[in-house]
């Protein structure tokens, strides 16, 4: 693997432990919106898996049609950071509106803790939304090169995986205890945006390493739509699909909602566990 490759996967791992610093920080703001742990969590993990979710399938279908996906996972990051730097201003701003909504309409608890809920999640799915879009960008990059594109792609996921552990890790039991919120949420939006210029800075000085498909335009008359590029994000994933003995169009389907359900019952699990061991730990960050 080249260098280039070996910052790349540093920076996706630093990408991994900034994300859970921020769903970790948020997770303690909205402890002391809603004064429940279980609501807390649910938003937080809504927001995360739902802007994860989104980012992947938007960025997915058109990242394709890109032709510097470094230079646009970098802007991602630097974004991403620019918007944590917000969050802490923005929950503030909420308080006026719960106040006023029940103030004119004194709705129920669990119909107010959903518009609370609401409220904190169009905050935090632009940044999820974000963090989501840089796996795709990074795919397609990868893609595009042709050489050990899926394996490379798995090391990208494990990466950022295993920086999300170090990232929740550190935050629970080192960051806040240390720092508290503010300058915690400083150190995540401070690694985002010096991973935003580093990328960029080899975006510039490497655009050469960019994969050929990546390069082309609707002007090249070999170009014939990013849907049908061979290199391209979505082609790369559904390759070998077509030989002898393939899964057809119902087995995929039904694969994919097997996959679904799984997340539900593994996020199920995590707002379980988090009640039960709030209960032991007698702290949510914990």
């Amino acid at each position: 693997m080249s260098w280039i490759g070996g910052i790349i996967l540093l920076c996706f791992f630093l990408s991994g432990a900034s994300g859970l610093i921020y769903e970790v920080v948020w997770l303690r703001m909205l402890v002391l919106v809603f004064g429940s742990t279980t609501l807390a969590v649910s938003t937080v993990l809504t927001a995360f898996m739902g802007g994860l979710a989104l980012g992947s399938l938007w960025f997915g279908r058109v990242v394709d049609r890109w032709r510097r996906p470094l230079y646009t996972y970098g802007i991602l990051e630097g974004c991403i950071g620019l918007y944590g730097l917000l969050v802490p201003v923005l929950f503030p701003l909420l308080v006026p509106l719960y106040q006023l909504l029940w103030d004119l309409f004194h709705p129920s608890f669990y119909l107010f803790n959903l518009f609370r809920f609401l409220l904190a999640m169009v905050v935090l799915i632009i940044p999820t939304t974000l963090m989501g879009a840089t796996l795709p960008v990074l795919a397609s990059y990868y893609a595009g090169r042709k050489e050990h594109s899926e394996r490379r792609i798995g090391l990208l996921y494990a990466f950022n995986t295993a920086g999300a552990v170090l990232g929740t890790f550190a935050t629970g039991f080192v960051l806040l205890p240390i720092l508290g919120v503010q300058k915690t949420t400083w150190v995540a939006a401070t690694l985002n945006l010096l991973l935003g210029l580093t990328v960029m800075g080899i975006s510039w000085r490497k655009s050469h390493l960019i994969g050929p498909s990546m390069m082309r335009t609707d002007r090249d008359p070999s170009y014939k739509g990013f849907e049908k590029t061979e290199s391209s994000f979505a082609a790369m994933a559904f390759k070998g699909q077509q030989g002898e003995g393939a899964p057809g169009v119902t087995a995929i389907s039904l694969a994919l909602v097997a996959f679904a359900f799984s997340g539900f019952t593994a996020l199920v699990y995590e707002v379980a566990w988090t009640r039960v061991l709030s209960l032991i730990l007698g702290s949510s960050i914990y």
